[in-house]
């Protein structure tokens, strides 16, 4: 039988609070539950990985681990996290490569999901923290990218979505992270396995200034379903930012002074007696 290469990562499981802390203000968080019996994988195995963190069906979001501390069970993500944590959420080690190609009678398994696309030969196998993956049906592979990443409350955000998959891809589905609202689903017909689709998301006018998270995620004809998360930002309305600035300029602009249109009168000097004024003109001397 063929030697199974492993792919460290920390694996999928629960979060608790890191004693000492309080849990929604800090970027760390101990694993309550995991999905291996092993200690986790050592720090610099897993430091440059992925988490994703979900809360029931909510997409929380992806956050870069920093730290790991394998004995204790406490892994620290990037900053971009603070605040978005909660105990009792459940993370999702991610690895992420272009493609896996595994060939002849390989096998390979990773503590993690693995985003990418996927192309097994029938001996090969890959397992995962989801399961195995077949050569007869592989999870979705998606990407997403904006148009422009700054938009107003109110307005369109433009979304380019890209999905692929081995059977047929049937939908995708667009949301806010932490908006309370259902999903923009973009049904997609006749089971086609490579798509580029322009998204035209409409952004709630109630939603705040600040970032926010848009969620997007592709679903195949079988049901697997695969979540990738960009970043925009909303800003105050047009309308107020240009009163505002209006507002700003007309304080910073120096007083206009008045001018009459009444000519004022010039006095002519008085004239001099004795002293007279010759109008001859002097002829000039025409060059030589």
């Amino acid at each position: 039988m063929p030697r199974e290469t492993e792919l460290p990562g920390i694996g999928s499981g629960q979060m608790a609070t890191v004693e000492g802390s309080e849990f929604g203000l800090e970027t760390s968080f101990r694993v309550l539950s995991y999905s291996g019996d092993e200690p986790l994988a050592p720090s610099s195995d897993v430091i440059g990985q992925e988490v994703e963190v979900f809360r029931g069906e909510v997409y929380v979001g992806r956050f870069l681990v920093e730290s790991i501390d394998p004995g204790n069970r406490v892994v620290k993500l990037d900053d971009s996290a603070a605040g978005l944590l909660q105990n009792g959420d459940e993370f999702r080690s991610v690895l992420t490569f272009d493609s896996v190609n595994v060939l002849n009678r390989a096998s390979l398994y990773a503590n993690a999901r693995i985003d990418a696309a996927a192309f097994l030969d029938p001996a090969a196998s890959l397992s995962t923290v989801e399961g195995y993956v077949t050569a007869e049906d592989r999870s979705p592979y998606v990407t997403v990218g904006l148009e422009v990443a700054e938009v107003s409350a109110g307005s369109t955000l433009s979304v380019l979505v890209y999905g692929q998959d081995d059977l047929g891809l049937d939908r995708f589905e667009l949301w806010i992270v932490g908006e309370v609202a259902p999903p923009l689903v973009v049904p997609l017909a006749g089971g086609q396995t490579d798509v580029s689709q322009a998204v035209a998301f409409p952004v709630p006018a109630t939603l705040s200034a600040g970032r926010h998270v848009l969620a997007v995620a592709a679903r195949d004809s079988s049901g697997q379903r695969t979540v990738r998360a960009v970043a925009f930002l909303v800003t105050a309305a047009p309308g107020l930012r240009t009163s505002l600035a209006a507002a700003v300029a007309s304080e910073s602009r120096p007083p206009r002074r008045l001018s009459s249109s009444v000519p004022r009168s010039i006095p002519r000097p008085a004239p001099v007696s004795g002293v007279g004024v010759s109008t001859r003109r002097h002829a000039e001397t025409p060059p030589r």
